[in-house]
């Protein structure tokens, strides 16, 4: 019985690593910061530059 406790628990153990690794890579990547005050000195910024600085 204690054996089978031993062999949960440690089953337990890594299935809780598996879900930990899963979801560090699951993270979801943060856009890059647009500098406004720099765009503002240039113009502005267009909808297309918008989408080249956030692929």
């Amino acid at each position: 019985m204690d054996r089978m406790l031993e062999i949960l628990k440690e089953q337990e153990a890594r299935l809780v690593k598996e879900q930990q690794r899963h979801l560090h890579e699951g993270k979801i990547k943060l856009s890059p910061k647009i500098n406004i005050e720099e765009c503002l000195r240039n113009g502005g910024i267009t909808a297309e530059d918008y989408r080249k600085s956030h692929q």
